[in-house]
């Protein structure tokens, strides 16, 4: 059975990496589709079977550089990289636990 091919990227380049653990590291890349400059990132994993790097699926996320929203370009990865480093920033005094913010999925509250 032929897999039809079918392009992902009008272009790319990988800017590095960083691993998250022995086995797991994020691919960070500048793309570019449709006129759109993009910073992807995803995940990718060791295989044990052959020791090569694959992609983990769908893992991962793309912010455009300038997204057209309504026909005026916004720099929605500046204003993501200005959260991010705010999140660092904060993170300095954050606790590692605090029973008055954490957040529990499912189940009964037992209110």
């Amino acid at each position: 059975m032929n897999k039809r091919r079918r392009k992902l990227w009008d272009n790319h380049k990988i800017i590095g990496t960083v691993h998250k653990s022995d086995r797991t590291r994020l691919q960070v890349e500048l793309v570019a589709k449709d006129g759109v400059k993009i910073i992807n990132i995803r995940e990718w994993y060791l295989k044990k079977s052959d020791n090569e790097w694959k992609p983990n699926g769908l893992a991962g996320f793309a912010i455009p550089i300038l997204a057209p929203i309504n026909g005026i370009p916004t720099a929605a990865a500046t204003e993501l990289i200005k959260m991010m480093l705010e999140t660092i920033n904060q993170s300095k005094d954050f606790a590692i636990h605090d029973p008055e913010h954490e957040i529990w999925t499912g189940g009964d509250t037992g209110d």
